[in-house]
């Protein structure tokens, strides 16, 4: 009597597993690529050796050397009465999601070489509009 051998072996591919660590990776990279705040210009910063946290909510102002003004990430220059309002609306809209002002900081990057009157100018906006500043550096590495 002769019997068949059953070697016969089913080539199937569960995907499930695969799409679960595809899935993870995805939000990890999502979720990861809100928390690093790249810096659309390439502006030179004066030197600190300080180190502070900061509070999660912010406003990001940069200035550059030849007297423009840039909101946020955006990439076109403003003047005062623009960035003013601009400021505003941000403002506005971190109040109606219930952020009060004293948690809101304004952060200033602005070239070493900025005149002190472009300085003065954001920082009179910031007051007027009851709002804390900070400067932004680059860190010196201790020991200089």
């Amino acid at each position: 009597m002769a019997l068949k051998k059953r070697t016969h072996v089913s080539p199937e591919f569960n995907l499930a597993s695969m799409i679960d660590v595809i899935f993870l990776l995805l939000m990890f990279f999502m979720l990861t690529s809100n928390l690093v705040n790249t810096n659309a210009l390439k502006i030179q910063l004066p030197s600190s050796s300080q180190r502070e946290a900061l509070p999660v909510k912010t406003i990001t102002v940069s200035l550059k050397t030849d007297g423009s003004m840039y909101f946020e990430q955006d990439g076109n220059a403003l003047d005062k009465a623009t960035l003013r309002s601009r400021m505003q609306e941000k403002v506005k809209k971190m109040e109606s999601d219930g952020i009060s002002n004293d948690k809101v900081v304004v952060i200033l990057n602005a070239e070493s070489t900025t005149t002190t009157q472009q300085l003065v100018d954001v920082m009179t906006i910031t007051r007027q509009m009851g709002l804390q500043m900070s400067l932004s550096t680059k860190e010196v590495p201790d020991g200089q």
